[in-house]
């Protein structure tokens, strides 16, 4: 499958304002963030785990047992 998040091969892209991802290794501990608007103003969603693979479209992450997929588009680096 081209767009199967468990084959991703490509480790590089640039976000939205043009800085590349640092260098993660695999099973590196990551943070991610995701901001949306609510009534009352932003709030934000954060996972922790260890960091898998990445491509233009998808983080791929070990969150204890489980792989998790998240939207690259919607999640960004928070801490490394």
């Amino acid at each position: 499958m081209a767009n199967d998040p468990n084959r991703i091969t490509s480790p590089s892209r640039t976000d939205q304002v043009g800085l590349g991802i640092p260098h993660l290794r695999t099973g590196e501990a990551i943070t991610l963030i995701s901001w949306r608007r609510t009534k009352q103003g932003w709030a934000f969603d954060v996972r922790a785990g260890h960091y898998v693979a990445h491509n233009t479209t998808h983080w791929l992450l070990q969150i204890g047992t489980d792989r998790v997929v998240l939207p690259i588009s919607e999640w960004s680096l928070f801490s490394s």
